[in-house]
């Protein structure tokens, strides 16, 4: 177990790496992909049929590892030994690609290939009969290491039908899963992390789960229920990302929690309020109000929502153009927000959780309801927010 469960976290540090080489090749990103891949197709074709050691299909292998009982003389020690090597290498060369691969069967039979291994030597030690049984033990203490899974012991006792190997199977499976664990992330989580996948990592230390929200929330950008135009853009010249949450609330004073609106949606609001206002504004209110708006609605379609909102320049200082002796910009940048506008991402029922909430259980409505953001609250009041890549950050 201990060392299925060191040979499983080499094996997700190793295809990380790799991974990371492939990330750094000096080509260009539509060659890239073809190239590596071919690469990796030739290089792994002149290993099966040059060498002629992984030339069998992975269910031949397994099929012939699992033989319990069989005593049988069928591999040495130096051809498990190479073959092991080979399918630690082919594997993570081929997980590496930008196409779709399996994972589980090829890190199965790398596991049941050292099982096989460690059965013959100690055959060869201390006379051990049956060196099949490690092969069975070492398949799913492998794949438990790098899946970080301990339903895999159940998946083999219906493979093999060998439930006489359960104690072996299930001690080998305990022992590897936290060694894996405490050395890499899952493959899964790797490839998710490769490919900058959205994913939430686990918690790693102790102290976190004792964390409660208050010391992990971040300060959270507000509005009231009274918000006028220039507050919002007075808002949106201050927000660094527009994929930030925006709380409404009573008033600056009273922090009561009502509802939430997204900061690429003002962005939009503001657009389409500066449309409908060409209707009726002066020519003059509308020269002044185009220096804002124009450079800011011809930037929006290529802005991602991702992206940051501060990348948008105006022509003209926001004071400038709200010139008080101006009736018609001063009456439009007066104006309320209309929170049931289409524009606006607006969210009635924004979830909340009190500040003393356990940061453990934060982690699991992160996983379980998959929400990007929790607010806090204290008997209401808007305490702070916690986003799930702020989150991410703090537990990594």
């Amino acid at each position: 177990g201990v060392l299925c469960g060191i040979i499983g976290a080499g094996f997700v540090y190793f295809s990380s790496k790799i991974a990371y080489i492939r990330k750094n090749i000096h080509i260009s990103p539509r060659k890239k992909r073809f190239v590596y891949t071919i690469a990796v197709a030739i290089f792994s074709s002149c290993c099966t049929f040059i060498f002629f050691f992984p030339e069998k299909s992975d269910k031949a292998i397994l099929n012939e590892m699992f033989n319990v009982e069989s005593e049988e003389e069928k591999y040495t020690l130096l051809f498990l030994l190479i073959l092991a090597i080979f399918k630690f290498l082919l594997t993570a060369l081929a997980i590496s690609c930008p196409v779709p691969c399996g994972v589980f069967t090829p890190v199965f039979t790398l596991g049941g290939i050292f099982g096989m291994f460690y059965g013959k030597l100690m055959e060869n030690l201390f006379d051990v009969q049956f060196p099949g049984a490690y092969a069975v033990v070492g398949a799913s203490a492998v794949t438990a290491s790098v899946t970080h899974t301990v339903s895999v012991a159940v998946i083999v006792f219906e493979l093999t039908g060998q439930l006489k190997l359960m104690i072996p199977v299930l001690l080998g499976v305990l022992i590897a899963y936290p060694i894996g664990n405490a050395f890499s992330m899952s493959i899964y989580d790797t490839l998710l992390n490769m490919k900058k996948l959205p994913y939430l990592p686990a918690l790693l230390t102790p102290n976190q789960y004792s964390q409660k929200a208050t010391e992990v929330m971040e300060p959270c950008y507000h509005l009231t229920l009274d918000t006028t135009l220039y507050d919002v853009v007075n808002l949106l010249k201050t927000m660094k990302y527009a994929n930030k949450p925006i709380s409404i609330v009573d008033n600056h004073e009273d922090l009561t929690l009502h509802h939430s609106v997204q900061g690429y949606s003002l962005r939009d609001y503001l657009i389409e309020e500066y449309k409908v206002s060409k209707h009726y504004l002066s020519d003059a209110a509308k020269m002044k109000l185009a220096k804002y708006f124009d450079p800011l609605e011809s930037k929006t379609p290529t802005l991602s929502r991702q992206g940051s909102l501060n990348e948008i320049q105006a022509t003209d200082s926001l004071e400038e153009i709200t010139d008080p002796e101006d009736d018609d910009t001063s009456q439009f940048f007066a104006k309320h927000v209309d929170f049931a506008h289409f524009s606006l991402a607006t969210d009635y029922a924004p979830f909340s959780v009190p500040d003393t909430i356990n940061l453990s259980k934060v982690h699991f409505l992160f996983i379980m309801l998959g929400i990007s953001h929790v607010f806090v609250t204290r008997a209401g009041k808007l305490q702070g927010v916690i986003t799930k890549d702020d989150f991410q950050e703090n537990s990594s």
